[in-house]
């Protein structure tokens, strides 16, 4: 299996669990009680099911683990708190502790520094009175280069493709294609005003 159709079986898993209203309140309840244990328990069982309806053979310890994360981070759990709440000697979290890792590395935005107020500071007139500031991905538009916007825009079109790609139908991944389409919008145009 290439690693394109892997990353897109594993989006699927995580859709189908966060998509399904049943799972959701146990799941809910694990990450509110903090019991990574339980939690990846009914993950491992929701994944076979699936996994078991595509034909496909059960995901390994380093695809579980990606599922695990990317569920227990959509529904409002933090990943340090998974990590704490499996233990030690659990088979997932070696592979959480790299994959945060890597996704934090990948995705970690630049917080935006403020400067303090000054008092005695007089008015600036040559520059706007108030001036909204657009950030893709973290980063500020004004500071991209046409490459990052491009790169930005390939990344949205992707995510958009993988969404139209679920055959489930699903008021939040309609919702979430119709926000994706809005920010590719804004990014074509910061791009085609460069």
């Amino acid at each position: 299996m290439t690693p394109q159709r892997r990353e897109h079986l594993y989006h699927q898993y995580v859709l189908s669990i966060i998509n399904d209203s049943a799972v959701y309140r146990r799941i809910k309840e694990c990450i509110d009680q903090c019991n990574g244990r339980e939690f990846s328990g009914i993950n491992r069982v929701e994944v076979s099911k699936i996994a078991s309806s595509l034909g496909e053979t059960m995901p390994d310890a380093e695809g579980r683990a990606y599922i695990a994360y990317m569920v227990w981070v959509y529904h409002g759990g933090t990943p340090q708190r998974l990590l704490d709440s499996l233990g030690e000697g659990h088979v997932l979290r070696p592979h959480l502790h790299a994959l945060r890792k890597d996704l934090e590395l990948q995705s970690a935005p630049q917080p935006a520094s403020q400067p303090e107020p000054q008092e005695d500071q007089p008015v600036n007139n040559t520059t706007p009175a108030f001036e909204t500031k657009h950030f893709v991905f973290g980063m500020d538009v004004a500071n991209m280069t046409p490459g990052q916007l491009l790169e930005a825009i390939k990344k949205i079109e992707n995510e958009i493709a993988e969404l139209k790609l679920v055959k489930s139908k699903s008021e939040f991944i309609k919702k979430r294609i119709a926000e994706l389409d809005g920010m590719l919008t804004k990014v074509v145009e910061v791009l085609d005003a460069k």
